[in-house]
């Protein structure tokens, strides 16, 4: 009976998926690539039952950034291209990182949480930020590369990965502390 109910919340998740997965497309490609990825975890880790493996507010918690991350990043993303606001790609890249950083740890958490059965908070959340940090920078790393191929602004961008890779740090933590607000004394998972 829970496998059938947690698929129930496939369908939604499926229909924002497609939605906003059509919206990425005219974005850039990459953009597409990455929204895919999140929706392929995301339904992993329902089908798999790991979100059972966690209290019912990091469950709430875990299908709100599930479903809202894509959107919200999404029309962040939109933003940053179509530069409506002179001077906005500083402080809304900063946003667009912090926010990516603490919402994929609580999107890796319930795979974390069932994987690591241990009673210790601090380990858990230290998996999680390790897991976004390893990420996160390859990502930056990534980004940095394509841009000294297309030998763009060498010094502007290497200043722009090092706040990126600190912002992404400042996420993880986050996200590590609102899991750990939220869990509140109850490691026992709800059934």
């Amino acid at each position: 009976m829970q496998l059938s109910r947690n698929r129930s919340i496939l369908v939604p998740l499926s229909i924002i998926a497609v939605s906003v997965l059509g919206f990425s497309l005219s974005l850039f490609p990459l953009w597409f690539g990455m929204l895919a990825a999140w929706f392929l975890l995301a339904g992993i880790t329902i089908i798999a039952n790991a979100d059972q493996s966690i209290t019912i507010p990091l469950r709430r918690l875990f299908y709100s950034v599930a479903f809202a991350y894509p959107v919200t990043a999404s029309m962040i993303k939109r933003l940053l291209l179509t530069e409506k606001w002179p001077y906005s790609w500083l402080w809304l890249n900063r946003i667009e990182h912090f926010l990516w950083a603490t919402c994929f740890g609580v999107l890796v958490m319930p795979l974390v949480f069932s994987w690591v059965k241990s009673k210790q908070a601090w380990l858990r959340e230290a998996l999680i930020a390790g897991i976004v940090l390893l990420i996160g920078n390859a990502n930056e790393f990534l980004e940095y590369s394509i841009r000294l191929g297309y030998h763009l602004d060498k010094p502007h961008y290497y200043g722009d990965t090092m706040i990126d890779l600190f912002v992404n740090l400042l996420g993880a933590i986050f996200a590590g502390e609102l899991i750990r607000l939220l869990q509140s004394g109850q490691d026992k998972p709800c059934i």
